[in-house]
């Protein structure tokens, strides 16, 4: 395997043996052995990793062999090496040495913090498995990314499991109305939380001994009635000391201002664990995220350049009252930015974690302890004024701690706060703000303050004695003025590292970490530090942009290497896909490996879902859409609703750039997703876009997009929805806009060769060959392909197969090419064509000069076929032709892009060849994420004839079918009808009848399911069989199907794990089956019930499957 893919697997290899309960040495012996594994794949390498005194070795070393590496590292005060002792004379190549040195990273990063303890240190980088895949998954594109390791190692330690204590009538007493489950959910959906924690109710503290020796939580809030307390004061101290989860105490009270601990020295120890709620739910939320602070306050101001945010209060009544409008003004100022700004999704998942901490101490030694600890980190304090010094109450505690705090961290905006009115003169004398705890304007001011001090939406450029002299609200408008204020302000703000928070703050985490530690003791002059920071804002953003979403607003040029946003919003399935593999094709150097061609996308626009939710606020469903309309009704619904002014501005803007053919495809929210069959079921529109006016180009875009739209309505697409168990409100729809692939020929446009290629191949020749793929190709548009015309087949793991395939009958050859036809209008393309493509015999098509001397499309003999099809030589040529080696550059690529989804996969892909001077381009269309085969069920043998019904030694599938009562079977002499198209009809009918009784069943039928070709099967579409479990072709009379049909339909059959059999005639046991009651009989069609369940076993490895009854 290439060695970067080598690196990855080692890379994924580590990571799940860092998760695993071993001690930290054995853990640090496999890590040495996978390297020694994965180095140039010279498995007699030894490594040796030193960890202080722990020493490991990989094998053996013989005293004579040769060190060819070594690295020395520290973490904390440990000394660490990594050695390489090999009897390879080579030297190790640039991909090793970037291995190792990125394994030392991942042991270096919190090793040192968490001592030896490599099993906590991996639970808390990565968080779970699923982190860990993605770790890896990101390598593809850059080996280490300090975006990914920085997301990862953000809040390790999460609230996950809460047991709350309460009495039946202290419960109700606290939850009157909904319950807190509910609340809870609903605080955290609010706020765009991904996890929310679960809360087991007990109703005494020997219930909750009880569960917490059979259950793991993360923290114990013991719930009571205020009046209730003293009660159980030796109950509480017993529990809370005995356990090692922290206990938090919640009192209900209804004059919670009138609580003081003073009046319960028992609680004295928990001071800091006790709650009071008098109404709102806010205390409950509030604990929880305060506790989770506390746990993740260290790890992510020093791994994430996180802020602290430090309320200095002694009274519990007030902390209770204050902590939940702090958590509300925090949360929804996150919400705010992250959702009004153009942030691409990690961005918004570190601006989640990376919010301010929260904490919050009692008195004068506790509050400047963490000055002193997080003074590098401290963003602002809210301070009371009266709070213990030393365990006595001091009236101006507030006023002394500031003076302290002063000379620790001078500039860190800080606000008092009291319920004597009086204070306030005395701070504004200080110059300090002020705010009244008693004041119905509190909420307001205190947001008021936390806005000014963070500084969210705006940068404010100040000078030293904090007048403002500019402001940015974008991070290009922040570069631009960061270059142009006085250095005076610039080293205000680089000192006290408003700099790196306000990038932290937006999402810009690696360059955020690159600049925080930079400082004027490590440069020559203030100039050169500021130049120093804007180089590296400058190589972030430009490395940041390649394979990202870039909002089609921030930019006046465009450029094929990115994809451009024009809506925000979900992107759908097919588009997140496209936006996987342009970030893969913008850091992987594919010219490595495929040499022939210039791997690319097609330029790309995308409309999120966005536009999608302001479109469906304009409609009326109910009494426009779920009536039952037809189609073209639907249509003239979605094409008589507006698009949002926005959008139709951006529009304008692309057919100025863009002035070649447009595809205009759905995404649908589930469409491509791997266990969900949405392939092909709404619509994807060509324009020719070739109108001079573009006024009139844009008119077309536009009506295409809305066609789009309206096709998730169509019936046929609703009924599938219904019958996937997808509701209505769920499936939501993106749209891409995208150039189409290809060149000029005459009026014709498109492409050199399409083609679908497939990392499994189920109609291999034999079970070994499943694993090498294949793939289908044409001239022309790729609908050729993925709609199952008869397309060239070649399979990767057969080499004599393209010969058997070039000596089948002239039939098989493609007679026909879809293009785009540039001298029409969209609208003639769709009324004299399919969707804006045109279908144009071969005979019409005119090849571009680019393909003479090399290929020869046409025949010039009618020996074995006639002029009107694509000749023997043309499919040697794109086999065998050395100029363009495409079977072994599709092979390659489908090699890679399989590594990087780590699943089996289908890609849909163009070529536009090239004259001599240049690269031919392979464009990747499309990339569909396909099914595992993880088990594999026992299959009878053949000779258990007497129960068997059906046997096929080619199928397509894996697992056990149950449930199973019903077949409908078609006849053979179904194919030698003129209008077989009505059986398609017929079957829909039986199919929805099926969907309304909740049964699945086997379908039984001569010829190709899935082909749009009559005469190699009756063509349905997918919706029109959705039911069926168990899809069955066979050979009647001899007829000899070619194994190729549609990309869509495959993609179905695999991600809804559909079983496909493809049998001889005399694998169907028709005399068992004439024994078994029909309950329909129609002119071609019969369907059978059976008393007991069929038993149907599919096995995918060995490639053999059976169906039996158990009772005639």
């Amino acid at each position: 395997m290439i060695q970067e893919i080598a690196g990855i697997n080692c890379l994924n290899q580590i990571l799940s043996v860092l998760i695993r309960e071993n001690e930290a040495e054995a853990k640090l012996w496999q890590i040495a052995y996978l390297l020694s594994v994965a180095i140039s794949g010279r498995t007699k390498d030894k490594v040796i990793i030193r960890f202080d005194t722990v020493e490991v070795s990989s094998v053996e070393k013989n005293s004579e062999t040769p060190a060819v590496f070594s690295k020395a590292f520290r973490v904390a005060k440990i000394n660490c090496v990594v050695e390489i002792y090999s009897e390879v004379k080579e030297k190790l190549l640039d991909a090793d040495i970037l291995l190792i040195d990125t394994v030392i990273m991942l042991l270096s990063s919190e090793t040192g913090r968490l001592g030896l303890n490599i099993s906590e240190f991996s639970g808390r980088l990565f968080g779970s498995e699923k982190n860990q895949k993605q770790k890896a998954l990101t390598g593809l594109s850059e080996v280490t990314d300090s975006t990914d390791l920085i997301f990862h190692s953000l809040m390790p330690n999460k609230v996950k499991e809460i047991l709350i204590i309460s009495s039946l009538y202290d419960s109700f007493s606290v939850d009157e109305t909904d319950s807190l489950t509910e609340k809870l959910l609903s605080e955290y959906i609010n706020y765009g939380l991904p996890y929310v924690p679960r809360l087991t109710f007990v109703s005494s503290a020997e219930e909750a001994e009880e569960n917490m020796a059979s259950n793991a939580f993360d923290m114990v809030i013991y719930m009571v009635n205020a009046d209730r307390l003293s009660s159980l004061s030796h109950v509480f101290v017993q529990f809370a000391r005995k356990t090692e989860v922290p206990v938090y105490l919640l009192l209900n009270s209804d004059f919670p201002e009138r609580f003081s601990l003073r009046q319960y020295a028992w609680l004295q120890p928990f001071a800091e664990q006790v709650f009071i709620r008098k109404s709102g739910f806010g205390a409950l939320f509030s604990m929880i995220k305060l506790h989770e602070d506390r746990l993740n306050v260290e790890n992510d101001t020093s791994m994430g350049l996180a802020r602290v945010v430090l309320l200095v209060e002694d009274s519990r009544s007030f902390v209770s009252y204050c902590l939940p409008f702090l958590y509300q003004i925090i949360f929804n100022l996150n919400r705010s930015i992250t959702y009004g700004s153009n942030f691409d999704e990690m961005s918004r998942l570190i601006r989640l974690r990376i919010r301010p901490k929260i904490l919050v101490v009692p008195n004068f030694e506790a509050a400047m302890n963490l000055c002193h600890r997080y003074k590098t980190s401290l963003f602002c304090v809210i301070s009371d004024i009266e709070f213990p010094i030393k365990n006595i109450s001091v009236p101006d505690a507030g006023f002394r701690f500031l003076t302290e705090m002063a000379q620790i961290v001078p500039e860190v905006p800080v606000v008092l706060q009291s319920s004597d009115i009086k204070n306030s003169f005395k701070a504004l004398e200080n110059k300090y703000r002020f705010l009244d705890k008693t004041s119905a304007n509190y909420y307001n001011e205190l947001s008021d303050f936390i806005h000014e001090s963070f500084s969210f939406e705006k940068f404010l450029f100040k000078l030293p004695g904090g007048e403002i002299i500019d402001t940015a609200e974008t991070f290009d408008e922040f570069e631009q003025k960061l270059a142009q204020i006085p250095i005076e302000s610039f080293m205000y703000h680089s000192r006290n590292n408003h700099i790196s928070m306000w990038l932290m703050m937006r999402g810009e985490a690696k360059i955020a970490k690159r600049i925080a530690p930079f400082s004027l003791e490590n440069h020559k002059s203030k100039t050169e530090l500021r130049a120093h920071v804007l180089h590296v804002i400058s190589l972030f953003k430009n490395k940041r942009s390649v394979g990202k979403l870039i909002d089609f607003e921030d930019v006046n040029t465009f450029s094929s290497t990115y994809i451009y946003l024009l809506s925000h919003g979900v992107l759908g399935g097919k588009a997140r896909e496209i936006a996987f593999v342009s970030r893969l094709i913008g850091s992987f150097d594919f010219s490595r490996y495929i040499s022939s061609f210039e791997i690319k996308l097609t330029q790309t626009f995308i409309i999120g879902t966005g536009e999608f939710n302001y479109i469906s606020k304009k409609i009326d469903f109910e009494n426009q859409i779920y009536k039952s309309l037809t189609n073209s009704e639907i249509d003239n619904v979605f094409l008589q609703t507006a698009l949002s002014e926005r959008l139709t501005k951006k529009l304008r803007k692309l057919v100025q750039y863009i002035k070649t053919p447009l595809a205009v495809r759905s995404s649908g929210t589930f469409e491509d997703m791997v266990n969900l069959p949405v392939a092909g079921l709404y619509k994807t529109y060509f324009i020719p876009n070739a109108n001079p006016d573009a006024e009139v180009r844009f008119a077309e875009l536009v009506k295409a997009i809305q066609l789009v739209y309206s096709s998730m309505y169509y019936g046929h697409a609703r009924n599938f929805l219904k019958s996937s168990n997808i509701a209505p409100v769920e499936e939501k729809m993106a749209v891409i806009i995208q150039e189409v692939s290809g060149v000029l020929n005459g009026n014709y446009f498109c492409p050199h060769i399409s083609g679908v290629a497939n990392s499994q191949n189920y109609y291999a020749t034999n079970a070994a060959d499943i694993a090498h793929g294949f793939m289908n190709v044409a001239y022309g548009m790729g609908r050729y392909v993925v709609e199952g015309d008869n397309a060239f087949r070649i399979e990767f793991g057969n080499e004599t197969e393209q010969s058997r395939e070039l000596a089948k009958k002239s039939a098989f050859y493609q007679r026909h090419f879809f293009a785009v036809d540039i001298s029409k209008s969209f609208d003639e393309s769709l009324t004299f064509g399919e969707n804006g493509l045109m279908k144009i015999p071969l005979t019409e098509g005119l090849l571009h000069n680019s393909m003479d001397g090399n290929f020869k499309p046409f025949n010039n003999s009618n020996t074995d076929t006639d002029n009107s099809a694509l000749s023997k030589e043309f499919y040697y040529q794109v086999i065998n032709n050395a100029a363009i080696n495409l079977k072994a550059s599709v092979q390659k690529l489908m090699e890679l892009l399989k590594e990087a989804f780590a699943r089996p996969i289908e890609i849909e892909f163009s070529v536009e060849l090239a004259d001599a001077k240049s690269l031919p381009l392979l464009r990747i269309l499309q990339v569909k994420p396909g099914t595992v085969i993880d088990s594999e069920p026992e299959v009878p043998e053949i000779e258990n004839s007497d129960r068997t019904l059906v046997f096929s030694e080619n199928v397509l599938g894996h697992g056990k079918k149950t449930g199973i009562y019903e077949m409908v079977l078609i006849s053979n002499k179904a194919l030698n009808q003129a209008d077989n198209g009505n059986l398609a009809l017929q079957l829909e009918s039986i199919n929805t009848e099926m969907v309304k009784q909740n049964k699945k069943y086997v379908l039984i039928g001569p010829g190709r399911w899935g082909s749009r070709d009559k005469k190699l099967g009756i063509p349905i579409n997918w919706f029109q069989i959705s039911n069926a479990e168990v899809l069955i072709e066979t050979d009647f009379d001899e007829f000899d199907i070619p194994p190729s049909y549609g990309s869509h339909f495959f993609h179905n059959i695999t991600s809804m794990k559909i079983a496909y059999f493809s049998v001889k005639k005399e694998q169907i046991n028709f005399e068992l089956l004439a024994k078994i009651k029909k309950i329909k009989h129609l002119p071609f069609i019969q369907i059978y019930s059976f008393e007991t369940e069929l038993e149907i076993n599919i096995n995918g490895l060995t490639r053999k499957a059976c169906i039996q009854i158990n009772k005639v």
